[in-house]
């Protein structure tokens, strides 16, 4: 039977072209750093359950691995004895009876009110901020993922229909600028966006040298981060993350109103079930409206 590595070796090769370059990344850097330097030599027929467990518990005891992240690992640990499974005659995936371990999503959810991100803005007036300041506008009243942000074009932009659609996704992997598929059909959109935005976006798409390039053809997820981070600080906003501005916009609709599942078409969820999971407890408490409407309802007993 052949040794963990070897597994490893032989499902990342397999899996080469098959993934996103991103997802192929992912995949390496969680086998080489957390997986490899304890199941390295070992026969994939000999890791029992008992020792997976044991593998979870010291997992659990980092202290700077989120739980999202912990789960992450072991998804693919389990991916990688499935493809055993399948492959190389492994009677069964060991990680099954050893369980899960972390969360499926954060327990905290960090966003901005629309007045936080006024004040947020205030701090973003000096020229060399244009950029920034019409990146994060974007973000925070489209809910785009920051991939599909940094993908726009010109061409994506229909200002008489006031449309953006969403297409593709830009990422960078080891040096490397890419442009490809979005993360799921669902992705794949249009969307609607207000009159005021139209006129940021067209603005800014005229001082462009070259109305074939990408929009934001000057920032990154770096550059994005730090100035976030600096101005939050500078104008006494609690600090977020860039992907915060996504709930930040899921949680300005709630606010007006809007379904959950209007929401998932926006934000190109999969499934609606994935709104509800991250969001439901933002929606208010219903049940008292629901009473006092079958109050008014002409029934008598």
């Amino acid at each position: 039977m052949i040794t963990f590595e070897h597994l490893c070796q032989h499902y990342l090769s397999d899996n080469e072209g098959r993934l996103k370059p991103t997802t192929q990344y992912t995949s390496k850097n969680i086998i080489q750093n957390w997986l490899l330097p304890v199941f390295s030599d070992m026969p994939i027929n000999q890791i029992t359950p008992l020792m997976i467990r044991k593998w979870q518990t010291e997992l659990m005891q980092h202290s700077n691995l989120a739980p999202t992240y912990q789960r992450s690992i072991n998804t693919k640990l389990s991916a990688l004895f499935n493809y055993a499974v399948k492959y190389y005659n492994l009677p069964e995936n060991p990680v099954r009876k050893a369980g899960t371990i972390g969360s499926s999503r954060s327990p905290h959810l960090s966003f901005w009110t629309l007045d936080e991100f006024k004040t947020f803005l205030s701090g973003l007036t000096d020229e060399e901020d244009v950029s920034f300041r019409v990146a994060f506008t974007t973000l925070f009243f489209t809910g785009l993922r920051l991939g599909e942000l940094l993908a726009l074009t010109p061409a994506d932009c229909d200002f008489q229909a006031h449309t953006l659609r969403i297409n593709k996704n830009y990422v960078q992997v080891t040096g490397a600028k890419i442009i490809q598929t979005p993360k799921t059909s669902k992705s794949n959109r249009t969307i609607s966006i207000p009159l005021f935005l139209c006129k940021v976006l067209q603005t800014h798409i005229n001082r462009l040298y070259s109305p074939d390039q990408r929009i934001f053809f000057n920032l990154n997820k770096s550059s994005l981060t730090r100035k976030l981070k600096a101005t939050a600080r500078e104008t006494s906003v609690k600090v977020i993350r860039l992907h915060d501005l996504r709930h930040s916009h899921a949680s300005l609709l709630i606010e007006m109103g809007f379904s959950p599942l209007v929401i998932a078409d926006r934000l190109g969820h999969e499934k609606i079930t994935t709104t509800l999971q991250i969001y439901s407890h933002l929606y208010p408490n219903k049940q008292a409206e629901v009473a006092e409407k079958l109050d008014t309802v002409d029934f008598n007993f």
